[in-house]
Order: structure tokens, then sequence, then C-alpha cells
């Protein structure tokens, strides 16, 4: 059972590894605005989560629902116990690193969303025709000023 859950906190290790740097080419894409690759890479990073989250089930069918520190603790040998701590010591930080920088990500990509429909709302009120009220004024001129809808009308007949 020892080397099913070495082997697949290693695998978990360097997956997360491999996340790590997804995320920190994500962020660089965001910041060159390269919404084409940045797709791509998404659908890369949820395939790798994907695969991840199976890894980490696998271990807990394994355990039988134990926890792993648990079970670090019953190994018979002090180098198999120093060996999964630092991997799942690795898997820990590496989880944080992760999670921080996707926080970024997020972040990044939702205030590139906001300034695109600010942008485009911006954009549509320029090209919408304005409505003028055809009327004349005191001198009699014509009016070009836009005036609400409901008005008082004041004046001499």
């Amino acid at each position: 059972m020892y080397p099913i859950i070495q082997g697949s906190l290693n695998r978990q290790a360097k997956g997360l590894a491999l996340l790590k740097d997804l995320l920190n080419e994500e962020f660089s894409l965001l910041m060159e605005r390269k919404t084409e690759e940045v797709m791509s890479l998404e659908f890369s990073i949820h395939n790798l989560i994907r695969q991840l989250a199976a890894e980490k089930i696998s271990i807990q069918k394994t355990l039988l629902g134990e926890k792993i520190l648990d079970y670090i603790d019953l190994l018979p040998t002090e180098e198999q116990r120093t060996e999964l701590s630092s991997l799942w010591k690795k898997i820990d930080d590496y989880e944080q690193i992760c999670s921080q920088q996707a926080t970024i990500n997020t972040d990044l990509s939702l205030a590139f969303l906001d300034q695109s429909n600010s942008l485009l709302s911006f954009l549509q009120k320029q090209v919408q025709p304005t409505m003028y009220s055809k009327t004349y004024g005191k001198t009699g001129a014509y009016i070009k000023q836009p005036k609400p809808e409901a008005t008082l009308l004041s004046g001499r007949l």
C-alpha cells in the first residue's frame, strides 16, 4: 500500500507544480490580453485539476477514508514517514501557491470584464441617436438641446 500512496502523492506534487506554472503562464497571457491563448490554456488547467482531484480521491479510497497524516504516523520506518511527510508538505505548499495565483488571475479577468463592459456601454451611448425636441424658442430659433419627456410649459399665447 505504501508504494501506491507514495506514487500518488508524488504525481500530485508534480501535477501541482505544473498547475503553478500554467497559472503563471495564464497570468502573463492575461496581462498581454491574448484571449485565444488564455482560453486554450484554461482548458488544459481544467483537465489537470480533474486529474489531480482523481488522484486525491484514489488516495482516500486506498486509505478507506482515513487521513494521510494518520497513515504516515503508522508507517514502520522513519525514512518512509519522512518521505511521505515531505511530499504532503510540498503538496500543501503548492496548493496554497496555486490558490493565491488563481485568485489573482480571477480578479484580473473580472477587472478586464468590467472594463470591457464599461467601454461597450460608453460606445453604445455614443452611437445612439439623441432625441431632440422639435420646437422653436422665444427668438424663433430651432432648439437643439434634448428635453426630458415630461416638462412644464410656460409662456404666453
